[in-house]
């Protein structure tokens, strides 16, 4: 995707990542990419920001940006708050 500026994500879905990756639960993950969107079935390895944004680390090695993110076992994120980096 083109570098735009990062939109914080919901703090409460943002704990949800975090949770999944704690316990390292398979899920079903839905995000944006300049190609379309994607769905795979994986787990987080971890959850960072870097450079002012927000990352999820799948276990296959793929990096998604929180903000690109469509679903997350189908349920997708709040539009109306953010959480502060």
């Amino acid at each position: 995707m083109p570098a735009t500026p990062y939109v914080p994500i919901d703090c409460q879905y943002n704990d949800r990542l975090l949770d999944h990756a704690t316990l390292r639960s398979r899920i079903k993950l839905a995000y944006q990419t300049a190609n379309g969107s994607v769905e795979i079935t994986t787990v987080i390895k971890d959850v960072y920001t870097q450079e002012g944004a927000e990352y999820l680390l799948t276990q296959a090695g793929e990096v998604i940006r929180l903000d690109q993110l469509l679903a997350v076992d189908e349920v997708t994120p709040p539009t109306d708050s953010h959480c502060a980096l």
